[in-house]
């Protein structure tokens, strides 16, 4: 007894096996599937190698930073190190320069008088030999003496007048004499010259 006609049986042989379209339905099915597992696989490495390179990129830039501001630190501490030493100096120069000064001054009462004595005899060789150490130990220490000569325009700077006396053959004020000599170091003033000046009549 057949159950199905020719038609029938014929439309049933020409379908293919069953475990044929399973099979080519799994093979369609597990290569998506890889495919996907890759592409999923994939992705998490991108994330992961951006997230390594956004790392790099603030680690670089924290670098940075840390240099710059180390930089400026010893830009810093080089520049208050130099403000230090030249103040260092600068005291060192002016303490220097005091003491020269006032060496000298205390000097100035025995220079007076041996110029007195000059002034009015001859010295002795002894007395000689103690002016030119004297001379000596002066010109060490940068000391200059200055003398200003009769007729000479008086200068405020530079003299320091102990008297007045009117006169009328200058029309204006010019030294009349040298009292005392002058005395500098460096170009600094640490006894002006001591002057009597001439003043002209007025009228």
């Amino acid at each position: 007894m057949a159950f199905f006609d020719d038609e029938t049986s014929r439309a049933w042989r020409s379908m293919p096996p069953l475990w044929k379209t399973t099979a080519a339905t799994t093979t369609t099915f597990t290569g998506e599937t890889a495919g996907s597992e890759q592409n999923s696989s994939r992705q998490p490495e991108d994330a992961r190698g951006q997230s390594q390179q956004y790392a790099d990129t603030d680690a670089m830039d924290a670098l940075e930073t840390a240099n710059r501001l180390l930089t400026n630190s010893l830009e810093r501490e080089r520049d208050e190190f130099a403000s230090y030493r030249r103040r260092v100096e600068d005291d060192h120069e002016k303490a220097v320069a005091e003491g020269k000064a006032e060496f000298l001054k205390t000097l100035l009462p025995a220079l007076d008088d041996l110029e007195r004595v000059r002034m009015n005899e001859p010295l002795t060789a002894t007395m000689e030999a103690v002016v030119r150490k004297l001379g000596a130990a002066l010109d060490k220490i940068g000391a200059v003496e200055t003398i200003a000569d009769p007729g000479e325009p008086f200068d405020p700077e530079t003299m320091h007048a102990i008297a007045v006396v009117p006169t009328i053959e200058y029309n204006s004020e010019v030294v009349g004499e040298m009292a005392a000599a002058g005395w500098s170091i460096s170009g600094k003033v640490i006894r002006p010259i001591q002057v009597v000046v001439a003043q002209p009549v007025v009228g």
